[in-house]
């Protein structure tokens, strides 16, 4: 199979596009290192969000709506994210959770259509779920002050990671059918 390596722009990438810019209003009000620290985090979710999604828009061209309507709300929450990495609340864990709560309806959607077979969903939805529980249990111990921020903000890199990993791994199948 030949790889269309041309630069593609469809309305969702002037929409992250958007999304970006608008976290820049907020960069002037950051007022320490934690706050730097969270606010280039939140941008680092959404580009990772931006180019591991952006080459299945042109697999798929969105021939359900419910792709489309998931990522409008996926981009809410990437502009609560930025507004809130650079606050000094828990909010942004709690978003976070939200954002993964968003990605298992995703992986579900694309079960139901059939839309995938570059990697493992079982994987998938193994990251999704854990980030979900590990974020909501940050926001809660966070929220109690059993944790700090700054070991908040630690761990939700860490998790993030873990998460963005499991989505890419293929199960011993898919690899022997390559």
């Amino acid at each position: 199979m030949i790889e269309d390596k041309s630069v593609r722009l469809s309305l969702i990438d002037v929409m992250y596009g958007v999304v970006l810019g608008y976290g820049f209003n907020y960069y002037d009000q950051i007022n320490s290192t934690m706050g730097y620290f969270r606010f280039f985090f939140a941008y680092t979710i959404v580009l990772i969000d931006w180019i591991y999604v952006h080459k299945l828009y042109w697999q798929w061209e969105y021939k359900n709506n419910i792709f489309f309507i998931l990522d409008i709300i996926i981009l809410f929450v990437f502009s609560r994210i930025i507004h809130d990495s650079i606050l000094n609340n828990y909010n942004m864990q709690a978003w976070l959770s939200l954002l993964f709560v968003i990605y298992i309806l995703w992986d579900f959607a694309s079960i139901k259509y059939k839309l995938t077979k570059s990697y493992d969903l079982r994987f998938s939805l193994a990251g999704d779920f854990f980030a979900v529980s590990a974020f909501f249990a940050i926001w809660y111990l966070s929220k109690q002050i059993l944790i700090s921020a700054l070991w908040g903000s630690i761990l939700s890199a860490i998790i993030y990671s873990i998460a963005c990993l499991s989505w890419t791994k293929s199960s011993l199948d898919q690899k022997k059918s390559e």
